[in-house]
């Protein structure tokens, strides 16, 4: 009879410690951890037959609070370039998520990331940010364009989509434009030609935006539209707004 309860005890304490020990390796799971719910799809709108996936993810902030990032994606027939469009759309969006979830509590971080132009087999993706620190007289956008061959999956730069002895022509034309909009003393040709050799770009309906980085708040995103007539002689790609 003794030996049957020491045996019965054994068992218990067993169990005890098996519970105890779970309940500790649960302990261990880090608090920070950035994703409070996984990745949401919806479908958006059609363009071209291209779908667009609005997708939403809540992320884990410092200081309790949260955060729903917000992006768009593509669905194409062909899974293997879907994917790794999305896949790239995704890497460029990390850099900015990792700024956000290291941002402290009293700094201000937007993300948006959105697909403004699908047709003729060709994708337009813009990623914009803006940061407000505490005490800051202002905030600061930033901004990434990528632009992709859904034949391929590739991305192209703005030079690709022009006849290679006619690039310069185009780069002449962009200047001159940037020149006319932007102040005397805000134009400093060395230091936006710098951008020019893959200058941020966005196909539209109607035309191409090319975008600069600009030095100061005031400048953060200088917008430059082309339309198609500007353009027409130069391109490569033919029927990009049949």
């Amino acid at each position: 009879m003794i030996k049957f309860i020491l045996s019965a005890l054994v068992i218990i304490l067993v169990i005890s410690c098996g519970e105890k020990k779970s309940q500790s390796s649960k302990s261990t799971i880090p608090s920070n951890m950035d994703t409070l719910s996984l990745p949401e799809a919806k479908e958006g709108p059609v363009r071209d037959s291209i779908r667009v996936l609005d997708i939403s993810e809540r992320l884990k902030l410092s200081g309790n609070r949260s955060y729903v990032l917000k992006w768009q994606e593509i669905a194409l027939s062909s899974k293997h370039i879907e994917n790794r469009i999305n896949e790239t759309i995704r890497g460029n969006l990390r850099n900015y998520k990792t700024a956000l979830l290291e941002a402290e509590g009293s700094t201000e971080y937007e993300i948006e990331s959105t697909i403004p132009f699908a047709k003729d087999s060709l994708v337009s993706c813009f990623i914009t940010s803006y940061e407000y620190g505490e005490n800051a007289l202002h905030g600061f956008r930033d901004f990434k364009t990528l632009n992709f061959n859904t034949q391929t999956g590739m991305l192209i730069n703005f030079h690709d989509l022009f006849i290679e002895n006619q690039r310069s022509p185009v780069d002449s034309i962009v200047m001159s434009k940037l020149e006319d909009r932007l102040k005397e003393s805000e134009f400093h040709r060395s230091d936006w030609e710098s951008q020019m050799p893959d200058p941020n770009f966005l196909l539209d309906s109607k035309g191409i935006k090319v975008l600069f980085k600009g030095p100061n708040y005031q400048t953060s995103i200088i917008e430059l539209f082309f339309t198609k007539e500007e353009f027409r002689p130069f391109l490569k790609i033919s029927g990009l707004w049949n």
